[in-house]
């Protein structure tokens, strides 16, 4: 398989885009995804530098095939790819967001607006929880450097200090 091949699958999973015709044509998920690594790239410390490019639609190396192969830029780039497609739906659909009353007739479109709300929200938290949850992996909970606190105007240490 190759990063083309598992970011259009997973995120067609999670899309349910599964059944042609697509929603979504490969190349279009192909580049979410790229800008989706370019901001994975620079919030997380990754295992490999990679070179993206959009417009060339290419990710070097392949993180399907390193080893060890790199789930967390998969699986972080299909999340935040998720939060900025569901955060463009948001955009379209804000316009959408209307009742209209005409006599005993009414429609509601309400809850089309709060439904992509709702997808953003979502998307774009599981991308932060990850992204925390990545950054602390390869710290020690409680490390800190304390040092005595000192100013010259307060004189709070004890004599005896140097």
């Amino acid at each position: 398989m190759s990063w083309e091949d598992d970011s259009v699958e997973m995120l067609r999973i999670a899309l349910n885009d599964l059944d042609a015709p697509y929603t979504y044509d490969d190349e279009r998920l192909q580049k979410l995804f790229l800008m989706a690594c370019m901001y994975v790239q620079k919030d997380v410390q990754l295992n490999n530098t990679y070179i993206i490019s959009i417009t060339e639609v290419s990710l070097s190396p392949d993180p399907t095939t390193t080893d060890p192969i790199e789930y967390s830029l998969l699986n972080m780039a299909v999340l935040k790819s998720l939060c900025i497609l569901y955060m463009s739906d948001l955009r379209l659909a804000s316009g959408k967001g209307v009742d209209i009353r005409d006599g005993g007739t009414q429609l509601s479109l309400k809850n089309y607006y709060t439904e992509k709300s709702d997808n953003a929200k979502t998307a774009c938290e599981l991308y932060l929880e990850y992204k925390d949850k990545l950054i602390m992996q390869d710290t020690i909970l409680g490390e800190a450097i304390v040092t005595p606190f000192t100013h010259d105007r307060l004189n709070i240490l004890p004599s005896w200090l140097p």
